[in-house]
């Protein structure tokens, strides 16, 4: 890849990291938690779970996923004459979706989150790694927040925490419902 694909490609991961990084709020809608599965070099997401904020509102939970399609973007800069293919200035090709869920996903959600303990904050082992996945997982309510990073080769004090969190996030996805997608930017092509 020649420089300039190289400093166009920094650009693009910045610009989609700055848009996975950014956690949508609602008025109507509490943000229970964040999750990201950030893979070196594949396509990165972000589940984000809402619950109403009144018990007794009509609104149904969802679970919102983002996803930069990085593959789709990287092979926009694969060689020169690819690249002309596309506008000027690349926009990384984000696609999300909102899938609604039954308030009893939520509540299982949430007790799962309850029994939790805190992963030591300071890991005896050192974990190195250069490819790979991190992981990250935030929660705000009230006065409390917690924000923790991961790498995928994770410290034994963190086994129980990050397969909990895993594992909750797959139960989420699995929950059959209503689920309505869209894709934005991507520069067409």
């Amino acid at each position: 890849m020649q420089s300039e694909q190289q400093l166009e490609l920094r650009h693009l991961t910045e610009a989609a990291t700055e848009m996975l990084a950014s956690v949508a709020e609602s008025g109507s809608y509490t943000r229970v938690f964040s999750f990201w599965k950030l893979p070196s070099f594949g396509d990165q997401i972000r589940y984000s779970l809402y619950a109403p904020r009144r018990s007794d509102s009509t609104l149904r939970p969802f679970l919102d996923t983002t996803i930069w399609r990085r593959s789709v973007d990287s092979e926009k800069l694969r060689d020169p004459i690819e690249r002309l293919k596309h506008t000027r200035h690349l926009v990384p090709t984000i696609v999300e979706s909102s899938k609604f869920l039954d308030s009893h996903a939520v509540t299982d959600a949430i007790r799962v989150l309850e029994g939790l303990g805190i992963p030591s904050l300071r890991p005896s082992e050192q974990v190195v790694g250069l490819d790979g996945t991190q992981f990250r997982f935030a929660f705000s309510q009230g006065y409390f927040s917690l924000d923790v990073c991961w790498w995928a080769d994770r410290p034994d004090s963190w086994q129980c925490f990050a397969a909990s969190i895993i594992e909750l996030v797959a139960n989420l996805q699995n929950n059959e419902n209503q689920e309505a997608e869209h894709v934005s930017g991507g520069n067409g092509g």
